[in-house]
């Protein structure tokens, strides 16, 4: 079981270019070295304590460790030094000197002096502190290697980049002085998670240099592999809300997020993504510092998502979709089949807390309209707009549809010709469809237009803007007035249609200052749109008609409906009913237009 509070390092914090490790003491003797790595060179400093009177000489000795005869001396037995050399040999005995320096302790007993490296090639090298005028060895260290930067570039970080989990053992500790660590008692006992925790990070969270080519270009960036991994191994199991929060307030820094204040989303949601960073986290516990990261921008964006509706939420969904595991071309083709509108009905109301509940509900929802598009190809009712009542959909009709389609090329090319003479051909409609003369007189005005891959798709449903442009254009209107919507500016598409369909009073806004001109025109909205039009025109309206639902036409689109109705210009479904909430077809929209046409 891995321990929630691991210290793999136990000497990590590295200043500028400065490697330190303490090393042996004797008595109340400290000694201690310190590699530096300046501008100027590569020094060592010799540091420590003495018991000894103010002003005490104190001699501080560099010994080559090729020799024999002094390094032996001050041994013990199984190889390791005194721990009193002082009952050793006098250093006058000892011989290949490489580096010798004398200093005197201050009032607080405290010394150091500064040795130059040039010169001195990488190896072991023995250190040795006297004091008095015995001069005999009272504090000594066998320095296990130092590093010229042409080992580090061209042995160390090699060795790290290309290691394989098995290799690192030996690797983290040979090089511990220069890291400046060491590997206590719990890395001995996690050594293996440990390892492979490395390479997972190394592998993940490690960009490659655009100079190099490589990961690691400084013993720094090893170090911070190994701070990452002991994050990592900080990651509480049972993780929560509050985990997520104070885990980012103490390892912020080396996630790689963006935590500040000007990363609105994430200030804007934290305190609700947090609980949702942690649904995700305790599914897939962290293998390296990019799953942290991740889960954290996924969190941001769900809980984004979660305050969203239909009509706000596409602008999220182009930010994240990605991020979130959903493909934006699939999307994009979704919501121009279908209208963005009803696709990011997918994500209203819901309350997600991992990427893959994005995914199922898109799916989710795909297949529903996808079921509505095939029951309104072959249900009861082709339109519910005309003179004449409905219009049925039959077996004829599906199978004159499944060979325009490809199952019968005779039967495509015939159809092609037949309407090329009419002057539009559509893929996916044939003579025999309810509106198929609507199609093609509106496409011959060009008041309507197919699809690029040569479908007309008579069962998509029309936007606000999509109606009020076909209105405008069949009826060749023209209005002026200053319109002042949010969401229209004046470079849409469709700002003069909408512009002259202001002036001219068929159309306003849904109330909250905004045109919402992307949503789906509703049944009862085209019915008041085309009353007003009708009264602008000065088409008559006599007679009031009836519908088996009018209890669910909203108020201010009853007296429309009944007015059309009784005017014959709309009808119900078989059924008797209108259906005002159901949302008007490119199909019903040509029906509906031609017969106001020859009004």
């Amino acid at each position: 079981m891995k321990l929630k509070i691991f210290s793999l390092i136990l000497s990590l914090t590295m200043i500028a270019s400065l490697f330190a490790v303490n090393v042996g003491a004797a008595g109340d003797f400290s000694l201690n070295a310190e590699f530096e790595f300046t501008d100027e060179g590569e020094f060592i400093v010799i540091s420590g304590t003495t018991p000894a009177n103010y002003n005490q000489a104190i001699n501080i000795v560099v010994y080559d460790p090729a020799f024999e005869n002094g390094l032996e001396d001050i041994r013990e037995e199984n190889g390791k030094l005194s721990e009193n050399p002082a009952e050793k040999k006098p250093l006058s005995d000892i011989s290949t000197l490489l580096r010798w320096s004398e200093v005197r302790a201050t009032e607080e007993g405290e010394y150091s002096v500064r040795f130059a490296l040039d010169g001195i090639e990488d190896g072991q090298y023995l250190i040795i502190k006297a004091a008095g005028s015995g001069k005999r060895p009272v504090a000594a260290s066998l320095l296990r290697q130092f590093y010229t930067d042409e080992t580090i570039t061209e042995v160390t970080l090699p060795a790290f980049e290309n290691a394989e989990a098995d290799d690192l053992e030996n690797l983290l500790k040979q090089n511990q002085l220069v890291l400046g660590i060491e590997l206590g008692d719990n890395y001995q006992e996690n050594k293996d998670e440990i390892h492979e925790m490395f390479i997972s990070v190394r592998n993940n969270d490690c960009k490659v240099s655009s100079e190099t080519g490589k990961k690691f270009n400084s013993m720094q960036d090893i170090t911070n592999v190994l701070a990452i991994v002991d994050a990592l191994r900080d990651f509480p199991e049972d993780v929560n809300g509050d985990d997520v929060k104070n885990y980012i307030g103490k390892y912020g820094q080396i996630i790689g997020y963006d935590f500040s204040e000007e990363n609105e989303h994430f200030a804007l949601m934290k305190e609700a993504s947090y609980p949702i960073a942690a649904s995700i986290l305790k599914e897939n516990a962290p293998e390296c510092m990019s799953d942290v990261k991740n889960a954290i921008a996924q969190s941001v964006a769900l809980a984004l998502l979660n305050t969203k509706d239909a009509t706000t939420v596409a602008p999220v969904i182009e930010k994240y979709a990605t991020l979130l595991g959903l493909d934006k071309t699939d999307y994009a083709i979704y919501c121009e089949k279908y209208t963005a509108y009803q696709v990011n009905k997918a994500f209203v109301d819901r309350n997600f807390e991992n990427p893959s509940q994005v995914i199922d509900a898109l799916k989710d929802r795909v297949d529903v309209l996808k079921k509505e598009e095939n029951s309104s190809s072959s249900g009861s009712s082709g339109g519910g707009f005309g003179s004449g009542g409905g219009f049925s959909g039959n077996k004829e009709n599906n199978s004159n549809m499944n060979n325009v389609i490809g199952v019968n090329d005779q039967l495509i090319t015939s159809d092609k010709e037949k309407d090329e003479e009419k002057g539009t051909y559509y893929t996916d409609i044939t003579d025999k469809h309810w509106a198929y003369e609507n199609i093609q007189t509106l496409s011959a005005k060009k008041v309507i237009e197919g699809y690029p891959d040569g479908s007309f798709m008579p069962e998509k449903t029309v936007t606000r803007e999509q109606f009020v442009k076909m209105l405008i254009t069949a009826f060749e209107l023209e209005g002026d007035a200053e319109i002042t919507f949010s969401d229209v500016e004046n470079d849409r598409w469709s700002y003069s249609y909408i512009k002259s369909a202001v002036a001219l009073g068929i159309v306003n806004g849904v109330g909250d200052g905004s045109f919402a001109p992307d949503n789906p025109v509703t049944r009862q909205d085209a019915a008041v749109m085309i009353a007003r039009l009708c009264e602008k025109k000065g088409i008559a309206l006599s007679g009031k008609g009836a519908t088996a639902d009018s209890d669910k036409i909203a108020s201010y689109a009853l007296e429309s409906v009944e007015k059309l109705v009784g005017a014959g210009i709309i009808s119900g479904f078989e059924d008797g009913s209108f259906r005002p909430a159901e949302n008007l077809t490119r199909a019903q929209a040509a029906k509906l237009i031609c017969v106001l046409l020859e009004k």
